[in-house]
């Protein structure tokens, strides 16, 4: 069992259940849960942490949580549950973790000194889906190993370790419901450029079964309520310059059956020298024609 500051395992349980709908598979909408080398599961929705798959018998919730995985863009979003570190945020909370492929543990990011100050970051870029046979395959890692002291023969491991994505699947759809939101910056969902600026984007989208849209992040010219459809498009508030890059553009809207929460994401990013940890080139793994070079 692995301690950290003294504190040992906290155990943390959903505060509060719509019949989860799952988006298609051009969202991902994940189902099932992640295991961890050292703090054990890390659940991908309401339904899974419901459904209790390791039947641990802990109760159910109304909390809505979800993780979204992009096959074109092999981009995540969301958040999940650790029932012993609480929320693992994939891009919900910081967008810049949806370009730099990482998650982030949130109570150790908020409360370092509490958690042994262990890197709250996950590292998801070694984690790919495959279609054949279909599922997720390689390790995401968190955390590092101490130096064993005087006397040990092994180091420690501060952190959550290795990190198992096979028991985690795409669901398509649950029966009629297909909620989607699909966002798209001058054609594409993810737009790159290599040099800097990229003139202001105009903003498409459509969606199915939703209702009650919003903006989230992004450039967007004038943020509030929109409508559930946009063929024509709207420009966005400002180009991607050298200093702003990358853009994460997100729609929120409500489901019409689950009355959850679903995102529409696109990026946009210039710049082939980026210092910046945050700035990176999104072109890597991603399927054309999701892709647009300009």
């Amino acid at each position: 069992m692995l301690l950290v500051a003294g504190l040992g395992f906290i155990q943390f349980s959903p505060t509060s259940v719509y019949a989860q709908c799952t988006p298609g598979e051009t969202s991902g909408n994940l189902y099932g849960y992640a295991e961890t080398e050292a703090i054990g599961p890390i659940y991908m929705s309401t339904e899974s942490w419901n459904d209790d798959p390791l039947e641990i018998g802990h109760g159910t919730t109304t909390q809505e949580f979800s993780v979204s995985y992009n096959r074109q863009t092999e981009r995540w979003d969301g958040r999940g549950w650790s029932p012993y570190i609480g929320w693992v945020d994939f891009g919900q909370t910081n967008s810049a973790n949806i370009i730099a492929q990482t998650a982030e543990f949130e109570s150790v990011l908020n409360n370092p000194d509490a958690w042994g100050n262990w890197d709250p970051t996950i590292d998801l870029s070694p984690v790919t889906y495959t279609t054949d046979p279909g599922g997720f395959v390689g390790l995401a890692t968190n955390g590092d190993y101490t130096i064993g002291g005087a006397g040990e023969t092994d180091d420690d491991l501060v952190g959550a370790g290795w990190i198992d994505f096979s028991n985690v699947s795409i669901e398509t759809t649950a029966g009629d419901c297909d909620e989607t939101v699909n966002l798209i910056l001058d054609g594409v969902n993810i737009l790159y450029q290599e040099s800097c600026p990229i003139g202001a984007p105009e903003i498409q989208w459509t969606s199915v079964d939703v209702s009650d849209c919003e903006t989230d992040v992004g450039l967007w010219a004038s943020p509030g309520s929109r409508p559930t459809q946009n063929t024509s498009g709207e420009t966005a508030g400002g180009s991607i310059t050298e200093s702003n890059t990358p853009v994460v553009f997100k729609l929120k809207c409500i489901g019409d059956g689950s009355g959850s929460e679903v995102y529409g994401t696109a990026i946009a990013s210039c710049g082939s020298d980026c210092t910046n940890d945050d700035c990176v080139d999104p072109t890597s793994g991603v399927v054309i024609p999701e892709f647009k070079e300009v």
